[in-house]
């Protein structure tokens, strides 16, 4: 996604005035019939896409690569081709040293220009990472639990409905099972079951 920029507009400034021209142009042509006010907020949507499609572009990569994932190992696992068994969705984690990274990028994303954006795209793919282990974390804390079918479709229903704002309380459980092993702690006083 950071090359796209480059080829694309040269530098952060050239591939938003790209992203906003281009669509400027699906505007004018489902323009007709739209009150000039109506205009004016879609002007500003377009202004808010433009600096965001990056990012965005690059965390649906990041999400679509993970479910590919995911569907070649149901694949190989149904055909039993599969070299060696994955490790349970539960048990999946990054190290501390990702809680840095993800620091570092919040503050690079704050910088103006070509270098904010890429920092953008980073902090974008972190937080979808995050995101991503803070479900595997809610499924490692819920097993065992009667209510677990119940907690887990209303998580993904929630992030499905309400994205932006359940993705915070999900980074914030990855942080803190990252810093205070949260599951480890429940495995230690319940016995398991796979996941």
């Amino acid at each position: 996604m950071t090359a796209t920029i480059f080829v694309v507009g040269g530098n952060a400034e050239g591939f938003q005035a790209q992203v906003r021209a281009a669509l400027d142009a699906m505007m004018a042509q489902l323009s007709s019939g739209i009150a000039a006010e109506d205009l004016a907020n879609f002007q500003k949507a377009i202004d808010v896409f433009a600096r965001l499609a990056a990012p965005l572009a690059a965390a649906i990569w990041l999400l679509a690569t993970l479910l590919n994932l995911w569907i070649a190992s149901a694949v190989l696992k149904a055909s039993n081709r599969s070299p060696r068994p994955w490790a349970p969705f539960a048990s999946y984690s990054l190290p501390k040293s990702a809680g840095l990274i993800l620091a570092g990028t919040m503050l690079a994303a704050l910088l103006p220009g070509t270098l904010g954006l890429i920092a953008m795209i980073g902090l974008m793919l972190m937080t979808t990472v995050f995101t991503v282990i803070g479900l595997a974390t809610l499924h490692g804390l819920t097993i065992g639990n009667p209510m677990r079918s119940f907690i887990l479709t209303s998580a993904y229903l929630a992030l499905f409905v309400l994205s932006w704002v359940m993705m915070v309380p999900l980074i914030i459980l990855a942080l803190a099972d990252m810093q205070f092993n949260l599951r480890a702690r429940k495995r230690s006083a319940a016995p398991t079951q796979d996941d």
